[in-house]
C-alpha cells in the first residue's frame, strides 16, 4: 500500500474508532489525563502535584480525594455521570480537580488528622465546645464520659461524624476560595457540580421511606444549608429538626467564611454538641446491634467500618484528608484536654433573634460579590487557559483514537511477521527448533527508563556521526559545499583561512541513498552488562543516523530459551525493536529496552532478518550482526555451527545482502574465520558506532 492510500485508510479507521470510543476508554486515557494534570499543577500551585484517574460507575463510589500531593479522580463518579453530554462530564471533572486543588492550597492535612484521631486518645482539639444552656452542658457531660472511657463504639461514631461535618464546612470554604481566585470557567465548573450535589441530597420523604435515622436527616439539613443557605426545603421538616438546624447555623455561617481552619474544627465540635441527642441514639442502637450479632472486640472495627458504608449515604464531593494513623506531635497550642477552656476565640457574628444570620450579613460563598467579570475575561487568569474543553477534549479523543488504531496496526503487523517467521526455510540443524516473534505493543516502563537514561548520549553520538557524514548530507540536500582545497570558486567567507581551504562548489540535490540497513544484536545471556549497554547505545545512535539520511533501518535481537519438555526442543526468540517503517514512533524506546537471556543460534536469526532485507527494493542491502562470541545453542556449536554460518553467509550474499559481524567478545578469531571479509574487529566498544557508520558511508559514496 502506497503512502497516500495508507494515509487515507488510517483516516477512515480513525473516524470509525473515534465513534466507538466509550467514556471509560477516554476518561482513563493518558491523552485525557495529561491536560487535567497540567490544570491540577496550575490550580494547586504545587509543581509536585500528581494526578491518578480511574473509572467506577458504582453509585456509592467517591468522586475525588487528595492527600495533599496526589489527586485521585474517579472519572465515572455519580456526580459527573449526572450530566448528559461528554463535554459536560469533562467540565464536571474540571470542577472536581479545582475542588481538590482548593484542599491542597487551603487545608492543613496534618492538623485535620490530629483533630480526627484525637478523639481516640480521649482528646478534643482545638478546645472543648462552648456550652450555652442546660442541653449543651448535659450533652458535653455525656460526650466527655464516652471519650474518657474511650468507648470504642462511641469514639467510632464521634470520629466519623466529626470528620464528615468538618469536611462539609471545609468543602464550602475551599470552593468559595477557588471561585474567588478563578472567577471564569473554573468557578462555573465548581458551581455546576455544586448544583448536582445539592439535588442529590435525599429529601425527607426519601429518608423516611428508607427508614433512615434522625441523625441522617439532621446531617442532610446541615449539608444543604452549608451549600445552599436557607431553602424552601427546610419548611418541609418537622419543627424539632428546624430548631436544631437554627442552633447550628451560626457555626456553619462563620466557619465557611473564615480563613482560620481552627474555627472550622471548633464549629464542628459545636455541631456535634447540638446533634448529640441524635448521635447518642445511633451509639446506643449500634451497641444493641453488636450485642445481638455477638460481634467480638477483634471484629468490631471492621464491622463498624462496613456498617458505616452501608448505613450512611451522605453525599459529599470528597474526603479532604485521610484519617492517618501516624501523625506528628500536635501543633503548638493544641493540648486537647477535656477539662480545657471551652472557647478558642470569639466568633465575630451578629445573631438574628431566631439564631440565624441576618440576611444582610449572610453571604453564600457561591454568590460572592467579589466574583465579577465574564467567563471570557476570567479565562485569561492563570490556570484557566490550560484547560479548554472545546479544544482539549477533541484533541484527547483524536489522540486516543490514533493510539488505538496504531496499536491495532502494530498488532496486525506483529501477527504477519510471526507467520512469516514460521515460513522461513531453515537448515536441517535448526529443524528441531520452534520460533517465537517478540515485539512490544505496549511499551514497558523499563524500556522508557532505559531510553531516558541513554537517549542523551546516543543522540549526541548520532549528531557526531551526522557531522562525519556532512558532505554526504550536503550532496543529498544540495547547496554550497565550503572548505575545499581546490575548485573553480573562491569562498568569500573563507578567505581568512590559512589552511588553504578557500574554495567552494555548488551541489545539486540527490535522491535518497539506495541503501537498506539492518542490525541484528545477539541478546543472549553472555551479552549482559557493558556489552548489551553499548549495543543499545550503538543501535540507537545508528537508528537515528539512518533516519537523518533517510536510510531504511531494521533493528532486531535474537536469543533462545529452553522449554524443558524435550532435550532437543529449543525456542528461537526473534525480537523486533525497530521496523523499516515505524507505526507508533516508539521504535527508539524499544531499542533501549533490549534485555539479555538464554543462548544464541545465529544462523536461524540471520536467515530471518536476511529474508526481511531481501524484500527491499534498495540496490544495496547491509546486515550487521553484533555479537560477543561464537554460536551456542542445543546441538548448535563447534564445527556444525560454523558450517551453518558459512552457508548462511553464502546464501545471503547470493541474494545481494552484504553481511558483516561486529565481534565485541573474546572469540574474534573464530568469528573472523567464519565471516572473513565481513569481519569487524570491535575491541573498543565505545568506537563501535563510528566504525559501523564508516561502513555505511563507504556504500553511500
Amino acid at each position: 500500500m502506497n503512502t497516500r492510500n495508507r494515509t487515507a485508510d488510517f483516516r477512515k479507521r480513525l473516524k470509525i474508532r473515534k465513534e466507538q470510543i466509550t467514556d471509560q476508554e477516554l476518561f482513563v486515557s493518558e491523552a485525557y489525563r495529561a491536560p487535567l494534570w497540567r490544570l491540577a499543577k496550575a490550580l494547586g500551585q504545587k509543581p509536585f502535584v500528581t494526578l491518578a484517574v480511574f473509572y467506577d460507575e458504582n453509585p456509592g463510589s467517591q468522586a475525588a480525594f487528595t492527600d495533599g500531593s496526589q489527586i485521585t479522580l474517579n472519572t465515572g463518579n455519580p456526580i459527573s455521570l449526572t450530566f448528559p453530554s461528554r463535554e459536560e462530564r469533562a467540565i464536571s471533572h474540571e470542577g472536581l480537580i479545582a475542588h481538590e486543588c482548593g484542599h491542597i492550597r487551603c487545608s492543613d492535612f496534618n492538623r485535620r488528622s490530629q483533630y480526627v484521631n484525637g478523639f481516640q486518645k480521649g482528646l478534643c482539639y482545638p478546645a472543648v465546645p462552648e456550652q450555652h444552656d442546660a442541653a449543651d452542658r448535659r450533652a458535653w457531660k455525656e460526650m466527655k464520659e464516652y471519650l474518657e472511657q474511650k468507648n470504642p463504639v462511641a469514639v467510632f461514631w464521634i470520629r466519623k461524624i466529626a470528620a464528615h461535618l468538618n469536611n462539609i464546612l471545609e468543602d464550602v470554604y475551599i470552593e468559595a476560595f477557588m471561585c474567588r481566585e478563578y472567577p471564569g470557567t473554573v468557578r462555573s465548573s465548581i458551581q455546576k457540580n455544586a448544583e448536582i450535589i445539592i439535588r442529590k441530597i435525599p429529601t425527607l420523604q426519601e429518608r423516611n421511606a428508607a427508614d433512615s435515622s434522625e441523625l441522617d436527616i439532621m446531617i442532610d439539613l446541615i449539608f444543604r444549608y452549608a451549600r445552599a443557605g436557607k431553602t424552601d426545603e427546610e419548611a418541609t421538616y418537622p419543627k424539632r429538626y428546624q430548631n436544631c438546624l437554627n442552633r447550628c447555623k451560626r457555626w456553619i455561617d462563620d466557619s465557611t467564611r473564615n480563613d482560620d481552619p481552627d474555627i472550622r474544627y471548633h464549629a464542628t465540635n459545636q455541631l456535634i454538641l447540638k446533634l448529640w441527642k441524635y448521635i447518642k441514639k445511633v451509639i446506643c442502637s449500634t451497641d444493641a446491634l453488636i450485642e445481638k450479632e455477638q460481634i467480638n472486640p477483634v471484629q468490631l472495627q471492621k464491622w463498624l467500618d462496613e456498617y458505616w458504608k452501608e448505613k450512611v449515604r451522605w453525599v459529599s464531593l470528597s474526603e479532604a484528608a485521610a484519617e492517618r494513623e501516624s501523625v506528628s506531635e500536635p501543633p503548638e497550642g493544641w493540648n486537647g484536654s477535656l477539662d480545657g477552656i471551652p472557647s478558642i476565640k470569639k466568633l465575630e457574628i451578629n445573631e438574628a433573634p431566631d439564631g440565624q444570620m441576618a440576611d444582610s450579613q449572610r453571604s453564600n460563598p457561591r454568590e460572592s460579590k467579589e466574583q465579577t467579570g465574564t467567563d471570557e475575561e476570567a479565562d485569561t487568569q492563570e490556570g484557566n487557559d490550560l484547560w479548554n474543553i472545546l479544544n482539549d477534549l477533541p484533541k484527547a479523543l483524536n489522540q486516543l483514537a490514533g493510539s488505538m488504531v496504531t496499536r491495532e496496526e502494530e498488532s496486525a503487523r506483529k501477527n504477519v511477521l510471526q507467520k512469516e517467521l514460521k515460513d522461513i526455510p531453515q537448515n536441517k540443524i535448526h529443524a528441531g527448533c520452534r520460533y517465537q516473534f517478540h515485539r512490544e505493543i505496549d511499551i514497558s516502563e523499563n524500556s522508557f527508563r532505559n531510553y531516558h537514561r541513554i537517549a542523551g548520549e546516543s543522540r549526541k553520538t548520532a549528531k557526531h556521526l551526522e557531522k562525519l557524514a556532512e558532505e554526504i548530507l550536503q550532496q543529498k540536500e544540495g547547496g554550497i559545499l565550503k572548505g575545499l582545497y581546490m575548485g573553480k570558486r573562491l569562498s568569500r567567507g573563507e578567505l581568512y583561512r590559512r589552511d588553504g581551504k578557500l574554495f567552494e562548489k555548488k551541489l545539486l540535490p540527490e535522491e535518497d541513498p539506495s541503501l537498506a540497513f539492518a542490525v541484528l544484536v545477539d541478546v543472549s545471556g553472555s551479552m549482559n552488562g557493558e556489552r548489551i549497554e553499548n549495543a543499545r547505545k550503538t543501535a540507537l545512535a545508528l537508528y537515528w543516523f539512518c533516519e537523518a539520511l533517510s536510510i531504511p533501518v531494521l533493528v532486531y535481537g535474537h536469543s533462545t530459551h529452553d522449554t524443558y519438555c524435550f532435550s532437543a526442543d529449543e525456542v528461537v526468540d526473534i525480537c523486533s525493536y525497530a521496523e523499516f517503517d515505524s507505526i507508533d514512533g516508539n521504535d527508539a524506546v524499544r531499542i533501549a529496552g533490549m534485555e539479555t537471556i538464554g543462548c544464541n543460534r545465529d544462523g536461524a536469526a540471520l536467515r530471518y532478518v536476511g529474508e526481511r532485507l531481501s524484500k527491499r527494493e534498495e540496490e544495496v542491502k547491509i546486515l550487521v550482526l553484533i555479537s560477543d562470541g561464537k554460536p551456542n545453542g542445543k546441538g548448535y556449536s563447534g564445527e556444525p555451527a560454523r558450517k551453518d554460518l558459512l552457508e548462511t553467509k553464502h546464501c545471503l550474499e547470493k541474494r545481494g545482502i552484504h553481511l558483516f559481524a561486529a565481534a565485541i567478545g573474546e572469540d574474534r578469531e573464530l568469528i573472523e574465520n567464519i565471516y572473513q571479509n565481513g569481519f569487524l574487529n570491535i575491541s573498543d566498544l565505545e568506537t563501535m558506532p563510528v566504525k559501523l557508520t564508516k561502513l555505511l558511508m563507504a556504500y553511500l559514496r
